[in-house]
């Protein structure tokens, strides 16, 4: 299968200066917040049931997140989740081709035994689900979710701050879009 650019693209935005924010420690409290030490195990050989083979042929295992894969001092943040536009999982038609489409994070393993975030890009054919397109970033097998602003969506590291990127369809694949002059530090 072939390799989509976004694999490219993260870790070079990453790498020019787009790292998370230090968190806003609370003056009671000298902890980081859950999501940002929350780490996952990828354990499932198939997404959406498709094999990871289908996915990326380098992964070995890989863990979509949903609300019941979240540590349980993430209960009070999640439960204010579900009533905001944040969420693990996107439907709609995305790409505007007349089919339904999900975008999914998670975490991955692949056969290098290195882990890493992923954001993929799903289209539902007749068959069941396809990929799409699929953005990783190796690092850490950490929190991600996801916004959307009309035809954009936001893939962040965290609930209160701005690691992440915005995503939009440009004709021919899922691609980070540039930030703004003025947030470039």
């Amino acid at each position: 299968m072939s390799r989509s650019p976004f694999q490219f693209t993260v870790p070079f935005l990453a790498a020019v200066g787009l790292a998370c924010h230090p968190p806003v420690r609370s003056k009671s409290v000298d902890v980081d917040p859950w999501w940002l030490r929350a780490r996952f195990q990828p354990t499932h050989d198939q997404i959406q049931g498709l094999g990871l083979r289908q996915i990326d042929s380098n992964w070995t295992a890989a863990l979509v997140l949903t609300p019941r894969v979240m540590p349980p001092e993430a209960a009070q943040s999640l439960s204010a989740v579900t009533n905001s536009s944040v969420r693990f999982e996107l439907d709609g038609d995305l790409n505007h081709d007349g089919l339904a489409d999900r975008v999914l994070v998670g975490v991955y393993r692949n056969n290098s035994d290195i882990v890493g975030r992923f954001f993929l890009v799903l289209t539902r054919r007749p068959g069941g689900w396809e990929r799409a397109d699929l953005l990783s970033m190796p690092g850490e097998a950490g929190f991600s979710v996801l916004t959307q602003h009309a035809d954009t969506i936001g893939w962040w590291m965290c609930m209160e701050c701005d690691d992440g990127f915005m995503i939009a369809w440009d004709g021919r694949h899922y691609a980070p879009l540039p930030l703004p002059a003025d947030t470039i530090q």
